[in-house]
């Protein structure tokens, strides 16, 4: 149940928190990816007003300024919701790469067969971590409402949790 002090995000703040849920999950961001994504990413929060100036640092601040309302209790989420939320794969793929085409974001497509290497094996590469931050972008941008449960840090938990299964 979330607290009383809930804030409401519209769904380019929530797709982007949900993708960026800390400054810690930024920075891993940012070890996996080049300037050309991470410009497409600070470019789209410019275009959509969550930030105010085209800098990494204005990114930065707009998830240390909300960090604190998406991190509370929540319903739990477990491996057969994740797969039931993105079956069929082909098509939440192709939805995924559509939502990115469309905002500029400039992340390697996602092809529907990383859905299954999520769901069955380790997280340990950047191709699996940006899919996990797309899926957390694109469930957030279509139900805000998701994203104390379906942030990227949440869902990352989830998948390294079946290496120990």
């Amino acid at each position: 149940m979330m607290s009383s002090n809930k804030i409401y995000l519209d769904e380019n703040q929530a797709a982007l928190l949900a993708m960026f849920p800390s400054t810690d999950a930024l920075d891993s961001f940012i070890m996996d990816n080049d300037g050309r994504t991470i410009g497409s990413i600070i470019e789209f929060a410019y275009q959509k007003d969550i930030i105010d100036q085209k800098t990494e640092s204005a990114l930065k601040s707009f998830i240390e300024d909300n960090y604190k309302h998406i991190n509370c209790t929540t319903t739990k989420i477990n491996i057969s919701v994740l797969k039931n939320r993105l079956k069929p794969f082909r098509n939440k793929a192709s939805s995924i790469n559509q939502l990115m085409e469309k905002f500029g974001l400039k992340l390697k497509k996602i092809n529907y067969p990383v859905f299954t290497d999520l769901v069955n094996r380790k997280c340990d590469t950047k191709t699996k971590r940006n899919a996990l931050r797309l899926i957390s972008f694109w469930v957030c941008y279509k139900q805000q409402n998701l994203i104390t449960s379906w942030n990227y840090d949440n869902l990352l938990k989830l998948v390294e949790g079946l290496q120990n299964l």
